[in-house]
């Protein structure tokens, strides 16, 4: 019994360890140090449309995905779900989320309720 559990957990923290991995390497390689020269103090939109800079960069990697479904739904159209190209999905999300979050942090902190999003 004592082995089963040990198994257990060394496979729980593994599963961890996998899961945490996207979020470590976004938060610690593609973060970038904060430009001084860029001013964010001027809106480029009228005020009553205006909100945070980062919320609008970081709508694009939820975007990837709604758009990733839409290529789905076209491939199953025209053939087999094999068909897909599921690691390119997922290398375009997290490379495009680790480009921009390198573009929205040189200009601004990035709110931890727009990472968690």
């Amino acid at each position: 019994m004592a082995r089963r559990a040990k198994r257990l957990a060394v496979g729980l923290l593994v599963l961890a360890a996998v899961l945490a991995a996207p979020v470590l390497w976004i938060e610690g390689v593609c973060t970038a140090a904060r430009d001084p020269v860029v001013r964010t103090d001027t809106p480029l939109v009228e005020p009553g449309y205006v909100r945070r800079e980062a919320d609008s960069f970081l709508s694009f990697p939820e975007w990837h995905i709604v758009y990733a479904y839409e290529d789905l739904s076209g491939v199953l159209r025209e053939g087999d779900e094999s068909d897909f190209a599921y690691a390119g999905q997922i290398a375009g999300f997290w490379t495009s989320l680790c480009g921009l979050t390198g573009a929205v942090t040189a200009r601004a902190p990035v709110g931890t309720d727009t990472k968690i999003m």
